[in-house]
């Protein structure tokens, strides 16, 4: 029921008297008879009838302030006043003056009230296209449930809020996720936690039948509904829970997601609930217009949450391509098993450390969780072409395959065979006289000599076969083994390395022939053609770019495309420092032995020295020991990466570029 608006008059004694006590009844206005100026100050009227000598003598200024909406009626003329009357009019004349004057004074109340409910609207209008704005930006699902409970309880005014989404279970059954809490009077640890999704809760309730629960006092609830307010919350923390306004939140499909709770009302926002009894004074029961305006925030909430939602599963879901990709990439060749996580985690450490070194050239790098992100991806996925990459130069630990190099075991041992069936021979046809000469008189010791060639031979072999530096003597050694003649078991005359073989052996560095580093070399095409395949977002574009780009070299003298300095990404100058660093102090090579790291460290110093990498950025590398960082990531922390120890190295002590 409406509230009946009294209003207050003014009149002085001497009108008063006149017109008698009975005047103005009929209006229901609440009198105040004053014959002195004086006794205006304590009063606040709505109307003011006085005569005009009495008036005269008000300080106009001052009642303008204390009673702006105020009418004044004059009996004789005065022109100050809002109205006036003649002295010669009669009590009805009066009256009808004054019933003119309460009508104004109610259509001004009228338009006041309107103009705050168009203000207030004004503004939930604009606190709604605010929230729109914002829940539509944040991507983050965390982040974007602690916004809607802030949007909706600065919208509606109230103390507390709370948010619950339906979940599924390991076992497929749903859940009721009580996801997350919001209150501005007390602090509490929070911890999420799941509920029963029944009808026994009033969240529970309002998302299985789809309905809206505005509870004046939470503590009285009907006894027809199946569920009960939960009071320990407020026994424990000293707080009083009354006026609660819960919503089901639908997404676009107009399926429910979850549920949407505001808790007390506040008639002042600005008051902190801090006792039951504050709470009994201050809050008031939400109105009919909160629950729309609660009804658009859930909208918005449930499709905000979907799209946050999505884009997480999105997020997973390429997280889990990469790593799937990675490990599939390493399989091909276990022996580089963890490299690309490493480097990752090295690459994204040191880009962080580039921002904090407070040097001037790193000073406008802005490293934002998104580039980071683009850094992270493109890091682990730099050897993604490797896939295009033969497995038997990939493999490759030496230089010939061990079928190769047993061919021409084979071949020797054969030869040794030979030699002594010859000998034997000889020994015969001396015995029997057929052999007159005296080639057999020494034939025991050119037997040794000739056995001794042989294994001699196979040790060159052998030790031109290990992926070290090759000296000029050894390359000698190698042609006398190509000139020695052997006769292949179908009669035909070769020699003992055939002219692929001791191509391999002759390889000066490492174990790779020209082709074959070559073939490795192509890796950073193919990844960068792999990768430009993917229809990136805006945000991850510069990744082909960037995993392509770390075996370009300052200098020029880097591939696939020989880039210099200014035209080399960034970001790949910084993985092209953590790479090789990786590749140097990576263990259980079986082509190389890793170095230390403070080996590696001067290493890259001297590579940085001779132009090829950022002197800068090494710098900071070493400043920061951006290194230890993986110390942190043991073995253990590899295999549950699926990752073990281990990478292939590059040209600083010539072993082919495969890292």
């Amino acid at each position: 029921m409406a509230s009946v608006i009294v209003f207050s008059l003014v009149i002085s004694t001497e009108l008063y008297q006149k017109f008698g006590s009975d005047f103005l009844q009929s209006l229901s206005l609440q009198v105040f008879s004053v014959s002195h100026p004086d006794q205006l100050n304590n009063i606040t009227a709505d109307i003011v009838l006085l005569d005009a000598s009495l008036l005269a003598l008000v300080d106009r200024s001052y009642w303008s302030d204390v009673n702006p909406s105020c009418i004044t009626i004059a009996s004789g003329q005065y022109l100050n006043a809002d109205f006036w009357v003649p002295d010669c009019w009669e009590r009805s004349a009066v009256e009808k003056i004054v019933k003119v004057a309460l009508d104004q004074i109610r259509h001004g109340k009228q338009i006041d009230s309107l103009e705050k409910d168009i203000a207030l609207s004004k503004k939930q209008l604009e606190e709604i296209n605010h929230i729109g704005i914002a829940l539509s930006a944040e991507k983050d699902l965390q982040r974007l449930l602690g916004l809607i409970l802030e949007c909706a309880r600065r919208l509606l005014g109230c103390d507390a809020a709370s948010l619950y989404l339906i979940d599924k279970a390991d076992n497929g059954v749903k859940k009721l996720i009580f996801k997350l809490a919001q209150n501005g009077s007390v602090s509490y640890a929070f911890e999420e936690h799941p509920l029963n999704l029944d009808k026994t809760s009033i969240a529970g309730y309002a998302v299985l039948e789809g309905k809206e629960l505005n509870i004046a006092n939470v503590y009285d609830i009907n006894d027809l509904y199946p569920f009960q307010y939960n009071k320990s919350f407020d026994e424990e923390l000293g707080y009083r829970c009354i006026s609660m306004l819960t919503a089901p939140m639908y997404n676009y499909r107009g399926g429910v997601v979850g549920a949407l709770q505001l808790i007390n009302k506040k008639a002042n926002p600005d008051v902190l609930l801090t006792s039951a009894e504050l709470a009994l004074q201050h809050v008031v029961p939400f109105a009919e217009s909160d629950l729309q305006l609660l009804r658009y925030v859930a909208s918005q909430a449930a499709v905000a949450i979907d799209n946050a939602k999505l884009i997480d599963n999105t997020k997973k879901l390429f997280e889990g391509f990469v790593n799937a990709s990675v490990t599939a990439i390493e399989q091909r060749d276990p022996s580089t098993s963890g490299h690309s996580f490493r480097v990752a985690e090295l690459t994204t450490q040191l880009a962080v450390a580039l921002t904090r070194s407070n040097r001037p050239r790193f000073e406008r790098i802005c490293m934002t969780e998104k580039k980071l992100t683009e850094l992270r991806y493109a890091s682990l996925l730099h050897d993604f072409g490797k896939v295009g990459v033969s497995e038997r130069v990939l493999v490759k630990a030496k230089k010939l395959t061990p079928p190769q190099l047993e061919i021409i075991q084979y071949r020797i041992a054969l030869e040794k065979e030979r030699t002594r069936n010859l000998w034997l021979q000889r020994r015969i046809d001396k015995l029997y006289g057929l052999d007159e000469s005296k080639k057999g008189l020494n034939c025991d010791l050119e037997l040794e000599r000739a056995l001794a060639n042989l294994s001699e031979m196979e040790a060159i072999i052998v030790a031109a076969n290990e992926p070290t530096v090759l000296p000029q003597s050894a390359t000698y050694d190698l042609e006398r083994v190509l000139k020695y003649p052997f006769e292949t078991i179908s009669g035909f005359n070769s020699t003992l390395l055939n002219k692929n073989e001791f191509l391999h052996l002759s390889v000066r560095k490492g174990s790779l022939t020209e082709d074959e580093r070559k073939e490795i070399e192509s890796h950073v095409v193919h990844t960068y053609n792999f990768l430009k395949q993917i229809p990136w977002t805006e945000e991850l574009c510069g990744i082909p770019a960037i995993a392509s780009g770390h075996h370009e070299k300052l200098n020029g003298s880097g591939y696939p495309l020989g880039l210099t300095a200014e035209e080399i990404p960034f970001e790949a100058k910084i993985m092209a420092v953590c790479d090789i660093y990786d590749a140097l102090t990576a263990s259980d090579r079986p082509y190389k032995t890793a170095v230390s790291g403070e080996k590696a460290l001067d290493i890259l110093l001297e590579d940085a020295r001779a132009g090829n990498i950022d002197q800068d950025i090494v710098d900071v590398f070493v400043e920061s020991k951006t290194y230890d960082c993986l110390g942190v990531m043991d073995e253990a922390t590899f295999r549950g990466m699926g990752m073990g120890r281990g990478h292939l190295i590059n040209s600083v002590y010539g072993l082919g570029s495969r890292h």
